[in-house]
């Protein structure tokens, strides 16, 4: 799987019931695998609506080949056959529809699936994404280059290049959405693009009011909904959302308790290395300001049971404020509650609760804190 986009999916498996005297209608996975000797086993997985894995079944290779045969399914779900435990994986969605597979034990790059309309236009892509980062790579290393060598006609030249490829590589995904939002791919992408910052909140809603019937009400549209309604209720001029969260003591701190004349809410975790490069203008901005009546209150998406880092993060920091945390990663609610895709984000807001701006980093956070609260 590539980057970030399956973190946010809830599916559910389904067989569907053959009914009586009705033989049920089924799909095959046929596959090829290279090199491997007889007797050797993948296993196929389907995700739970936790999106955990769950066994479905042991594919045996025998004379090069592996095969099974499976129930149809009344809604799309995602799922895979784990090759071995170096984390080589073929995923797929349950189109309904025969599917081909080809693995190769010594060369990973042969794996090919073939099978259903959203396989295709997965595969496609992430070949599609494989080339646009080969050419990217290759044109930074150039770049480096010709800084090194102290050539700067050339190195404008390829950063022209290089801005190049963004632009068709964005142009690729709008393209792309357009003709297959309405699917559990398209659905996984729009919300990977929403939190990558490809895609606006005016744009993701209009994809989310085009869906059809099938699609309209699956978990990770109802999820982008909430996303993009928490994004509306916390703009500048709107009141910050009320919360409260357990402390590194254990103990229950609310905003309100911890609200100054100006209180920054700063989202971070201890394994963001932004977050981590940021924290020190963080902390310069609170030793000038907090006597002035600055206050700030860290909220954090550590994981859970790595409450330790969390709080050895604090220390090494030196983040001598207010912190919370229901350590639920992304789905921590006080981040969902504000619509926070990604981190660093900071929301600053004045006596009466009110936002009156967001995102502030390094010398912007001081500029602003000085303007708010000058020195008597």
């Amino acid at each position: 799987m590539t980057r970030h986009y399956f973190k946010h999916i809830i599916l559910a498996l389904v067989g569907t019931t053959a009914l009586q005297c009705t033989p049920p209608k089924t799909y095959q996975i046929n596959g090829n695998a290279l090199g491997y000797d007889d007797g050797t086993a993948f296993y196929l997985f389907a995700l739970d609506q936790d999106n955990q894995s769950i066994a479905v079944d042991t594919l045996v290779v025998q004379n090069g080949l592996f095969s099974g045969q499976y129930p149809y399914s009344d809604t799309s779900a995602l799922s895979y056959i784990k090759i071995d435990d170096q984390g080589r994986n073929v995923v797929f969605f349950i189109e309904n529809q025969d599917l081909t597979i080809t693995v190769d034990r010594d060369d990973p790059s042969v794996t090919q699936l073939k099978g259903g309309k959203i396989n295709t236009a997965y595969y496609d892509y992430l070949n599609q994404s494989a080339r646009f980062a080969a050419e990217k790579e290759a044109l930074n290393q150039a770049i480096k280059t010709a800084n090194t060598q102290q050539d700067d006609l050339l190195a404008r030249e390829l950063a022209k290049d290089l801005n190049a490829i963004g632009v068709q590589e964005k142009q690729y995904l709008v393209t792309f959405m357009d003709t297959n939002f309405n699917s559990l791919f398209g659905l996984m992408l729009l919300s990977e693009m929403y939190g990558d910052k490809d895609l606006n909140p005016a744009e993701v809603s209009d994809y989310i009011a085009a869906l059809g019937p099938k699609f309209k009400n699956h978990p990770i549209a109802n999820d982008l909904r909430a996303q993009l309604a928490a994004v509306g209720k916390n703009q500048i001029g709107s009141v910050a959302a009320k919360f409260e969260g357990p402390t590194p003591q254990g103990t229950t701190l609310s905003l309100d308790q911890a609200m100054g004349q100006y209180t920054l809410i700063d989202f971070w975790a201890s394994w963001c290395r932004p977050c981590r490069a940021e924290n020190p203008n963080v902390v310069r901005a609170y030793n000038k300001f907090h006597e002035r009546g600055l206050n700030i209150i860290s909220v954090s998406l550590d994981r859970e049971g790595q409450k330790d880092r969390w709080t050895k993060a604090i220390a090494d920091d030196q983040m001598d404020w207010y912190h919370v945390s229901n350590l639920q990663f992304w789905q921590e609610p006080i981040a969902r509650e504000y619509g926070v895709r990604s981190i660093p984000q900071t929301f600053l807001i004045d006596a009466e609760g009110r936002i009156i701006d967001k995102n502030l980093r390094g010398a912007a956070l001081e500029a602003r804190l000085e303007q708010l609260m000058p020195a008597p």
